[in-house]
């Protein structure tokens, strides 16, 4: 309970490393919600966990932790089948982390509380070096975009992204309702997001730029604050699909909703792709991660229409989402008009419909927004 505890302090910042070692990785299906060897390794490698002067935590130790998290007592169980083989869990990157702790805080420091083990590992060795993206919680980005200048702005658009979410979702044979990661990364090639890696989403598996021309990319980002890139890396896309998730409560019964995304967190995935490619400075950035750590995230929720909220979403304002919007929004629709020869967004639904259903699929309704 106690370690428990210690995570569920700064489990959002976890969570989202978890997320973003798993877009490092190049899998673009269902696997990419799991953490390979490969990721774990980097992942050690860049936090320093393993040491091989180390008596306990070596990094060939920090591999068998990998190997002895990733067991599974009973493979034929449904859990076992619904668990990744050769590859981490959210909920088993937590206990390897747990494994971890106990190795390099508690063997080789003396700890003896398992508890200040993994609290030392995570304030001492982890949360100093986040990359901001992940410092930065997901639900700030959610308070810009669920406003009403934003409201304004997709509605009159509703019916035109419903037929492409309809018809980028034909080849899920999974769901009927929602969009997978393939489908989502066709949307944005389609749309032109995609740099040169969006060249051949049609195999199997697609190299991703490394951490360190993601670095470049953000350090771009930064010093030319007032420049918007025309494209996004395969990288970039899958952590707006990510990010636009909302949480899963339990990965294993309900993995149909952490592979896929409803048609809101779709909307909420272009609105990200937007921000991409207009990014913040980095002193924007470093404000609203501020900003952000400073709320008690649980108190908030019940902070609706209260004094502290009304503050809250008065200082968001300083940070407008809407602003190059309609520019991403034209764009989409110039290009889709080009590829159907269509003229108008009337015009377009027409033809994206009657290819979904002529394909053995369904048109997305207004009514099925939920799962």
């Amino acid at each position: 309970r106690e370690v428990r505890d210690v995570f569920e302090t700064v489990y959002p910042v976890v969570s989202q490393l978890f997320n973003f070692y798993c877009c490092n990785q190049d899998d673009l299906t269902e696997n990419t919600y799991c953490m390979y060897f490969n990721a774990w390794g980097s992942f050690v490698k860049d936090f320093s966990l393993g040491n091989n002067k180390s008596k306990y935590c070596k990094i060939a130790d920090c591999d068998n932790i990998f190997i002895a998290t990733n067991f599974e007592e009973d493979p034929d169980s449904s859990l076992g089948q619904a668990n990744n083989d050769l590859s981490l869990m959210r909920f088993e990157f937590l206990e390897a982390l747990t494994r971890v702790a106990i190795l390099k805080f508690g063997k080789e420091q003396g700890m003896k509380d398992i508890s200040d083990s993994v609290e030392g590992l995570l304030y001492k060795c982890i949360i100093p070096r986040l990359p901001p993206e992940v410092l930065l919680n997901n639900n700030v980005f959610r308070l810009r975009m669920y406003s009403s200048a934003v409201a304004q702005l997709l509605q009159p658009h509703r019916d035109s992204l419903r037929s492409l979410f309809s018809f980028y979702r034909i080849r899920e044979r999974v769901t009927k309702n929602t969009l997978t990661l393939e489908g989502w990364l066709r949307f944005c090639e389609s749309a032109g997001w995609l740099g040169s890696t969006g060249v051949g989403l049609s195999g199997a598996r697609v190299s991703v730029h490394t951490k360190d021309q993601r670095a470049s990319q953000i350090n771009r980002a930064d010093n030319d604050s007032d420049k918007s890139y025309n494209t996004i890396s395969i990288l970039q896309a899958k952590t707006c699909f990510m990010c636009s998730q909302m949480c899963c409560t339990d990965e294993i019964k309900n993995k149909l909703r952490l592979i896929t995304m409803s048609f809101t967190e779709f909307l909420e995935g272009v609105a990200r792709v937007s921000e991409m490619l207009n990014p913040l400075s980095a002193g924007q950035q470093k404000e609203l991660i501020d900003m952000s750590q400073s709320w008690d995230w649980d108190e908030l929720n019940f902070s609706i229409r209260t004094r502290e909220w009304d503050t809250i979403t008065k200082d968001m304002r300083k940070f407008p989402l809407h602003e190059h919007l309609p520019e991403t929004l034209k764009n989409l629709f110039e290009r889709e008009y080009e590829r159907w020869d269509v003229s108008s967004e009337q015009a377009l639904c027409k033809r994206l419909d009657a290819m979904t259903l002529s394909l053995g699929s369904t048109v997305f309704g207004s009514r099925n927004i939920r799962r």
